[in-house]
């Protein structure tokens, strides 16, 4: 690794955080503060992860060595292939886990938030309810049907949703998701 000091889960999930440059500044603020760390430990953290050039060589069992033993494992197919699948914890989004994909030559081919096991889906009845963090974009498609992709940008990625309210008005919204993770919901 590079530096001196080995990476921990919360230097990964600080790097995670920083990428999630749609995310509210205040929510980011609250993370930080709930977890004891400041902007600057967010900062450190990420330039350490950002070095390690994980997206550039096989780093699916070193992510998964730093995140810790996962929650599960499963082999599972997507996209005309087979992927290892690791889900972990996480101690920032105490509501959600992150899976982990890895291809058979050890390249890490996604990272996704999925909702934990024992945390509840929020009821939301119109996407105008909707606010960072609240549901995973599966959990928004199961909620409001099919999203239409604009953008992808990975992690990111930008849909079209159109909702049809109860009284037959559709109106059209931009959600933005980060690994998966809602992050910004705006009126077109």
């Amino acid at each position: 690794m590079a530096g001196d000091e080995r990476l921990t889960a919360l230097d990964y999930e600080l790097f995670i955080l920083r990428t999630m440059v749609d995310a509210p500044a205040e929510q980011v603020g609250r993370v930080l503060e709930g977890a004891g760390v400041s902007r600057d430990v967010m900062e450190r953290a990420y330039q350490r992860v950002e070095q390690e050039n994980f997206i550039l060589r096989p780093a699916f069992n070193l992510i998964s060595e730093i995140l810790g033993p996962p929650r599960s494992e499963e082999r599972r197919a997507e996209a005309g292939r087979e992927f290892v699948v690791r889900t972990f914890p996480l101690r920032l989004w105490s509501e959600f886990d992150l899976e982990v994909y890895g291809r058979s030559d050890g390249m890490v081919w996604d990272e996704r938030f999925v909702r934990a096991v024992d945390a509840r889906v929020p009821r939301v009845d119109a996407p105008s309810q909707l606010s960072a963090w609240a549901m995973t974009k599966a959990e928004a498609e199961n909620r409001f049907g099919p999203l239409e992709e604009i953008d992808l940008w990975p992690p990111y990625g930008s849909y079209g949703l159109a909702y049809r309210s109860p009284d037959g008005v559709v109106s059209r919204y931009r959600v933005v998701f980060s690994r998966a993770l809602l992050q910004s919901v705006e009126v077109e």
